[in-house]
């Protein structure tokens, strides 16, 4: 008995070795046509990248807790470097998306009046 075989057999799964042939009729096929895979450990890039990047994070959050003074138009506080700069960066970003949205609207617009 195969090892696919048992674990049928202990799960109650049912597994047909035959495939469809043009007029409906099932068609035998030689050998199991099944093969239990082995687990294979795959590098994925989006995980790594992500686990690099929360590193270097955590890194320079602990090497920039000096207390920063922050001036801004008439708003005065006093903030961790790292905070500073990571709402900086977050700002940033969000202006960047908000000018670019704003850019593709307008440039449908004007594709659509035309």
């Amino acid at each position: 008995m195969s090892a696919l075989d048992s674990f049928c057999s202990k799960n109650e799964v049912i597994v047909s070795d035959t495939k469809q042939g043009p007029a409906g009729a099932d068609e035998g096929r030689t050998g199991s046509g099944f093969q239990l895979l082995q687990s294979q450990r795959r590098i994925d890039f989006g995980v790594l990248g992500a686990i690099v990047a929360a590193a270097a994070l955590l890194i320079f959050i602990l090497q920039n807790t000096d207390e920063q003074e922050v001036t801004w138009l008439f708003f005065d506080a006093n903030a961790p470097l790292w905070v500073v700069i990571v709402v900086t960066a977050v700002l940033s970003v969000a202006l960047s998306q908000l000018v670019l949205f704003v850019w593709r609207r307008r440039r449908k617009r004007r594709e659509r009046d035309r």
